[in-house]
């Protein structure tokens, strides 16, 4: 009598096909666009999630998850996504309703596509009307601001206290990052953020880059029409894109708006050059060394040090 043979348990390792995944971006973001139309499902911290399968030419078809997880954006939702388990190094950014000032989504992707051809964006993998698929950033900037070296009385005058915070923040290295960055857009593609907000830039591969593209807009209309030409984009929208009423030099302009405004609004500043806003932001560093040296009867400890950004 023969005796039966126990079966072996074979141990598969699950690999993943980088090249079919790549090829996969669009189909992933068109089934979970079918799938987000239904009532969601939740994990157990409460979050939106999928999971689903996608067929890609290969003899194994691959699992998709796709995963809320928490964002500071107004206007999105932000989700990651696995592949047959494995976490892949992209987001699926959902688009939610926008302001008037908000560029429509479709527009956004192909201006971040436009972007991250020269090196200012994380790229785009797949998009739609409703949300697109980019590459995920390492980490976020931080603001670093400037210390002053004192911890101050609280009875001292509120105002002046608020606005050497502003200065302190507004000449931190992570700010000053950011207008330097912007500079850097403007001067590459004529294009300039009007929200250049701290949570709107994140650090990729040890560089600066934008990542939400939802409040651009271009500088002339030649830079509006390389655009066009390059994204192969139909000229639409060049009333919104391309504003007739706008600062002479955008960058700074709304960097400024964004970081002090309103603690400095002694003049209008919408006709200012270039240069007139290098000059301002170097005047920025001797106003918080006088504004410092004005508030030495208020000091309780600490040894006072000054330092500034060097202007670029």
């Amino acid at each position: 009598m023969s005796v039966p043979t126990k079966r072996r348990r074979m141990r598969v390792r699950v690999t993943v096909n980088r090249q079919a995944v790549t090829r996969a971006w669009p189909e992933i973001l068109r089934v979970w666009t079918t799938l987000n139309n239904m009532p969601p499902l939740t994990d157990d911290c409460n979050h939106k999630c999928s999971r689903f399968v996608v067929f890609t030419g290969q003899p194994n078809e691959i699992v998709v998850t796709v995963s809320q997880i928490p964002s500071q954006g107004l206007h999105s939702e932000i989700f990651e996504i696995e592949v047959d388990g494995v976490k892949r190094p992209c987001l699926l950014k959902k688009f939610n309703s926008h302001t008037s000032e908000n560029v429509p989504p479709m527009i956004e992707a192909k201006l971040q596509i436009y972007a991250h051809r020269h090196g200012l964006a994380p790229a785009v993998l797949a998009f739609n009307e409703h949300a697109m698929i980019v590459e995920r950033c390492e980490s976020e900037l931080t603001s670093k601001d400037l210390s002053d070296g004192y911890k101050w009385r609280s009875k001292m005058p509120m105002e002046p206290r608020r606005k050497l915070s502003t200065l302190n923040h507004a000449l931190g290295t992570g700010v000053q990052k950011i207008r330097k960055f912007a500079r850097t857009m403007y001067k590459k593609i004529g294009l300039y953020n009007m929200d250049p907000n701290i949570d709107n830039y994140m650090l990729l591969r040890g560089k600066l880059v934008q990542i939400d593209f939802g409040m651009n807009r271009f500088d002339s209309e030649a830079a509006f029409q390389r655009w066009c030409s390059s994204t192969g984009q139909c000229k639409e929208h060049k009333s919104l894109l391309v504003p007739k009423d706008k600062p002479r030099y955008p960058p700074d302009f709304y960097w400024y708006e964004t970081f002090v405004y309103p603690h400095d609004k002694e003049k209008d500043k919408t006709s200012w050059s270039q240069d007139e806003w290098t000059l301002y932001n170097s005047d920025m560093c001797e106003t918080r060394k006088t504004l410092i040296k004005s508030l030495q009867g208020a000091k309780t400890k600490g040894i006072f040090k000054v330092h500034c950004v060097a202007d670029n």
